[in-house]
């Protein structure tokens, strides 16, 4: 099979929210966007989101058909608006008073190339399916073989709410876990770009194989719950000796059964034993991302090594600066056959990630009312002030400059030529080497 590794290529957006005419290309293993608020980030990771959804349109005569339509909610085409538009343009007669089209191309890498369009013209308010449908038969011809869906591609989409909101454990979805079964195979799509979080859902479900592989009632599945674990327990290992964090390294996920209140317990390596529900808020979000990766993964293709789009809006929210600097590469360590498409605004997480022809950063900037992109130079090992102040655009605080000065001048009224050099070469970080501060230093 040519199509085992989706993999986005590029993304084109006209008149979508606050782009006009905008296109962005990405790393096969990890793209970063950074800039200021309003520049567009979200918007465009939405957009991305958006996209994604094309493989889900469905036609009863299609041999996928049951395989969508069964699987609950939001599993469908995403459709949009055109009046979801910030232009303000006029519109002449005869065409009446609506708004120009609305469009989001993508192309995408499987093996061979993949486009597809999601174009509102402005007048139907409707998506033209032609643009999109030719796409759908390519992607759903490569996964099929002999009427048998092969491995699938992850998506899941981690809003900036992530995981506050909850989502309702619905009739259906509440039958399948009581069942005590194996999860349908779709479930892995279950709500993968809904703003509400699936967390409780999977809860419910490890905690239930957790039962059947302790009372051996032939209804679990123990590859599950090995496949589970073994990427929590993966990823909560630290890359770097350096910043070594052993209070978050997992030794494994267990349940302390209390029948009706069975509860997903947290076994830490240092002793400490947390309930998953009450993890301290950062660790929550970042334990919940790999859960709800992991969990979708093996429902989908019955491991936890599968491929696809994992797209994350401010993947720093929450984090102490010491995870924030390794949360992106160990979820890279630990799916390695996914890319990562996330937001930031932590000069942390961009000074620690090493770019390359698979691992990209763009600044997104408004400029003149016109919102464009450029590609940055690694920035992998600067120092976190050049990284705040050169990429993040955030001058250093005046109470650490004024630090500095203080200490120049108890040093050089001391005469240490060394430490007066040394801290030259500080306050020039912080204030340019054409600031009159720095110019006055003597």
């Amino acid at each position: 099979q040519k199509y085992k590794h989706m993999k986005l290529k590029n993304i084109q957006l006209s008149n979508y929210r606050n782009f006009k005419d905008y296109s962005i290309d990405f790393g096969t293993e990890a793209t970063i966007f950074i800039g200021k608020n309003g520049t567009g980030k979200t918007n465009l990771i939405n957009a991305i989101a958006h996209s994604l959804s094309f493989i889900f349109s469905k036609k009863k005569e299609e041999i996928q058909y049951e395989f969508i339509a069964s699987s609950d909610a939001n599993v469908k085409v995403e459709s949009f608006k055109s009046t979801d538009y910030r232009f303000d343009y006029e519109i002449d007669p005869p065409h009446g008073n609506y708004s120009p089209a609305v469009s989001i191309k993508t192309t995408a890498d499987e093996g061979e190339s993949l486009s597809w369009e999601f174009l509102n013209d402005g007048e139907s308010n409707r998506l033209k399916e032609t643009l999109y449908r030719n796409a759908n038969s390519l992607f759903w011809n490569k996964y099929i073989v002999d009427g048998k869906i092969q491995k699938l591609p992850v998506f899941v989409f981690f809003h900036d709410s992530y995981p506050h909101k909850t989502a309702n454990t619905g009739k259906n979805m509440q039958d399948k876990l009581d069942s005590g079964y194996p999860m349908p195979r779709n479930t892995g799509y279950y709500m993968w770009n809904d703003e509400k979080n699936c967390t409780d859902i999977w809860v419910q479900y490890f905690t239930m194989q957790w039962k059947n592989d302790l009372y051996d009632n032939g209804r679990g599945d123990k590859n599950y719950l090995k496949a589970v674990n073994e990427k929590l327990v993966l990823f909560s290992k630290s890359i770097s000796e350096l910043v070594k964090n052993e209070s978050i390294e997992v030794e494994k996920l267990a349940v302390d059964a209390r029948g009706k209140d069975d509860v997903l317990i947290v076994l830490f390596k240092n002793g400490n034993r947390t309930l998953f529900d009450q993890l301290p808020q950062g660790y929550k979000r970042m334990f919940s991302i790999v859960f709800d990766i992991s969990n979708r993964t093996f429902f989908l293709n019955s491991d936890c090594d599968s491929f696809g789009i994992v797209i994350i809006d401010e993947i720093e929210l929450h984090l102490h600066p010491s995870i924030q600097q390794e949360f992106l590469n160990t979820l890279k360590r630990t799916f390695p056959k996914i890319q990562f498409i996330v937001s930031t605004h932590s000069p942390l997480v961009i000074t620690n990630f090493k770019q390359d022809d698979k691992n990209v950063l763009y600044k997104l900037y408004n400029e003149d009312g016109e919102y464009k992109n450029e590609k940055v130079d690694d920035l992998y090992g600067i120092d976190y002030n050049s990284g705040l102040r050169d990429w993040m655009e955030t001058p250093y605080r005046n109470s650490d400059v004024n630090d500095l000065i203080e200490s120049y001048k108890y040093w050089k009224s001391a005469g240490d030529n060394e430490m007066i050099n040394r801290l030259k070469e500080k306050i020039k970080d912080a204030v340019g080497n054409d600031s009159e501060l720095y110019k006055s230093l003597n």
